[in-house]
């Protein structure tokens, strides 16, 4: 009964092979809500010397309808950074050298619904063509972080510019998939007889 219960009325025909079955259409949209900012400074150390960073932040949201039964919206938080230090020293009217260090961020949420009570049925398969109810595919966690070191000279040379150096860059993926129950009916007589073909 819960699971039925998931399910709208429909607002449609009705199947002309199982009068079980009806059709039901609605017309929805994927929001996305993002809000960005950005701050950077530069600092003169000397007439040969200078500092400058910034770090920018982006917080978002984006919902994913996946079906047609109550809560089937997945969400998706996400919190964006990024931060870089560069220091430019001039070494004489030729050379010219950089160094910098950044760190990105991406913290991501993608869940299987958007509420609490819809992430803790199960995926249900009713069977025989209809309509399914509970979560969408897992919860995932992601917190990926990225550090990078990064060294450049530049030296000109008559009407010739040579740059050379090198970038290291360190990633680390962290995710975490989580737990996710299912329940399969082939047709719509072995949900009725709460006979799943899987669990």
């Amino acid at each position: 009964r819960p699971a039925v219960d998931m399910l709208p009325l429909p607002n449609g025909e009705v199947s002309p092979t199982d009068p079980r079955l009806g059709r039901y259409v609605r017309n929805v949209s994927d929001p996305l809500t993002a809000n960005t900012g950005s701050i950077k400074g530069d600092y003169i150390i000397g007439s040969n010397d200078g500092l400058s960073g910034r770090y920018n932040i982006n917080k978002n949201l984006t919902q994913t309808y996946f079906g047609v039964a109550q809560g089937q919206v997945q969400t998706a938080p996400g919190f964006l950074q990024i931060a870089k230090i560069n220091y430019t020293r001039v070494w004489s009217p030729r050379v010219l050298n950089e160094t910098g260090i950044a760190f990105n961020r991406a913290h991501i949420d993608p869940r299987s619904a958007e509420s609490e009570e819809i992430r803790a049925f199960p995926i249900t398969a009713l069977g025989s063509g209809s309509a399914g109810v509970g979560p969408g595919l897992f919860d995932l966690r992601v917190a990926n972080n990225s550090y990078t070191f990064l060294e450049t000279m530049s030296y000109v040379t008559g009407r010739q510019q040579l740059r050379f150096g090198g970038q290291i860059v360190r990633n680390q993926n962290n995710k975490e998939l989580a737990f996710q129950r299912t329940v399969t009916h082939q047709l719509l007589e072995d949900f009725a007889r709460n006979s799943p073909t899987s669990i």
